[in-house]
């Protein structure tokens, strides 16, 4: 690997590492302390041991998954995970193999940890909002782009690997 490519890939190292801060501090911090300091007197309060233990293993693990996606990306696809340096090629393996969107699916188990950690049904719904906003993103914006970019190569994935996981129906 040559001084500019060792370069090239340390600049997509800084990108998805910024890019990866940001969004992590939105969606995981400001967005769900705003919500728990709108709906309760306490938004420090923690749920019992069990359910803090239960929701930190839960939010930590899910974040760790979403940096060893990131690597991936980088590694694989020759890009990013966001549209500021998008892969240059399609990331076809590790959890990329069971589901299309892992990642997506990393960040709404992060957020179910935060509303276990902090007993919190309005982190419940957050969750489930973030989930389909992921949803219409992937469906009408993700996808298409995907699409063009790789041609026949995404559309012969598409047809093997389900959007959300799970099993493909015949």
């Amino acid at each position: 690997m040559g001084s500019t490519e060792r370069r090239r890939r340390f600049w997509l190292r800084v990108k998805a590492t910024l890019a990866s801060i940001y969004f992590a501090a939105m969606f995981f911090a400001v967005f769900p302390a705003a919500i728990l300091f709108a709906t309760r007197d306490d938004p420090f309060a923690l749920a019992s041991p069990l359910a803090v233990a239960a929701g930190a293993a839960l939010f930590a693990a899910a974040n760790l998954f979403v940096f060893r996606l990131v690597a991936i990306f980088i590694r694989e696809g020759d890009g990013t995970h966001v549209p500021i340096d998008p892969p240059r090629r399609i990331v076809l393996s590790s959890a990329y193999r069971r589901t299309r969107n892992p990642m997506y699916l990393a960040y709404v188990v992060a957020v179910l940890g935060e509303a276990i950690l902090f007993g919190s049904v309005a982190l419940l719904v957050y969750a489930a909002a973030l989930w389909a906003i992921a949803h219409l993103y992937v469906v009408w914006r993700e996808e298409p782009l995907l699409e063009r970019r790789f041609g026949d190569a995404y559309r012969a994935y598409c047809r093997e690997v389900p959007r959300w996981g799970g099993q493909r129906l015949q």
